[in-house]
């Protein structure tokens, strides 16, 4: 499963000539009647771009649960002009635990049989224009249960994805037989390239910026270690190619993922630094690796990223955390960080690139 829980998402995203850093606006959270918290996660914010969705929804402790034959729905808002665009059972993903959403991330909580119809064990799955029907069969769900619904080619199995409408916010009804309600609210913006700052009401906002998305290293030499510069030239001496501000009237998270550089985005490819936390620099041995300083607020920075060292845990399926603030988060951290290339003498001539996608996710 992958991750997000009742949050909102606000990101950037922008193309770099060597390190290219794409940040994506990540969603909106509403609490409503008997839902404890609701969410909707989605992979591309971009007006009128395809997306997946992950939804993450806590039932109450008072409703009941989800008992035999009873029903879940999620329903989106007419502004979804190809509706859920043939997304069927196959498309969905069920998981549910009474512990935590990140259970379910981990592959750790209870996994739904899906079909079309409900019979015996297995979940029903119907779909109509702008509803999703998740119907029990004998199987029921408990009350006071994490519930993480995802939908589109996330999904395990899935082909199609929900194509987003036009810039603006938009509410995602929860509702169903079985008690508990509430909705989701989502944001999608006509260009992505740009630092978006959004506040879906007075009481809750992220805020999440980044000053400068294309940096790089320039020529790469396996006699010298090289920096990433916001002149994508690179230095030979240590220092930062850029920074990102986090601040948020909740908590919030702070995720990287992206392969590594790479030629045309296949191998060859520059080694990332795997290494718990973190390695400094070695000339002449391949090399990836970022490093961030946290200032003012309370942001913390991830342990393997911190300090003097470097490190990149990131793929273009796994986001790695890379900060987070727990407590007091409403004045601005200011994230610096630096990156690290070094090669080999036997590294592969090539232009090398990779496109990294920082997502901030606020809880409320």
């Amino acid at each position: 499963m992958k991750v997000l829980g009742f949050y909102k998402v606000f990101s950037i995203i922008s193309v770099v000539t060597l390190v290219s850093f794409f940040v994506f606006p990540k969603m909106e959270v509403a609490y409503a009647d008997a839902l404890v918290s609701a969410a909707d996660s989605m992979s591309d914010v971009t007006a009128e771009a395809v997306s997946n969705h992950t939804i993450k929804l806590l039932l109450s402790a008072t409703g009941g649960g989800i008992a035999i034959g009873e029903t879940l729905t999620v329903t989106f808002p007419t502004g979804f002009a190809s509706g859920l665009n043939g997304i069927d059972f196959g498309d969905v993903d069920v998981c549910h635990n009474t512990t935590s959403f990140l259970t379910c991330f981990q592959e750790a909580g209870t996994e739904l049989t899906l079909g079309a119809t409900a019979t015996g064990t297995t979940w029903g799955v119907a779909v109509s224009t702008m509803t999703l029907t998740l119907t029990a069969g004998t199987e029921t769900i408990d009350a006071s249960s994490y519930i993480v619904m995802e939908i589109g080619t996330n999904a395990s199995g899935g082909d199609t994805q929900i194509v987003n409408p036009t810039a603006g916010s938009y509410t995602i009804d929860i509702a169903g037989t079985n008690g508990d309600v509430g909705s989701a609210v989502i944001t999608t913006i006509t260009d992505s390239s740009v630092d978006v700052t959004a506040t879906v009401d007075a009481a809750d906002t992220l805020t999440f910026t980044i000053n400068d998305t294309a940096i790089g290293f320039g020529t790469l030499s396996y006699l010298s270690a090289k920096y990433a510069t916001a002149d994508a030239l690179g230095s030979y001496d240590s220092t930062s190619a850029h920074t990102l501000e986090a601040e948020s009237t909740g908590t919030y998270s702070i995720t990287v993922s992206g392969d590594t550089l790479e030629i045309g985005g296949i191998d060859p490819s520059i080694t990332a630094i795997t290494t718990t936390g973190g390695l400094a620099s070695s000339v002449g041995s391949e090399q990836f690796g970022v490093n961030i300083v946290a200032a003012g607020g309370s942001g913390v920075v991830d342990g393997d990223y911190d300090g003097a060292t470097f490190y990149y845990g990131g793929t273009s399926s796994l986001a790695n955390e890379v900060a987070t603030c727990s407590v007091t988060c409403d004045t601005t951290t200011t994230y610096t960080a630096s990156y690290l290339a070094n090669i080999a003498s036997s590294t592969e001539s090539g232009s090398y690139s990779a496109t990294l996608t920082y997502v901030a996710t606020g809880t409320f």
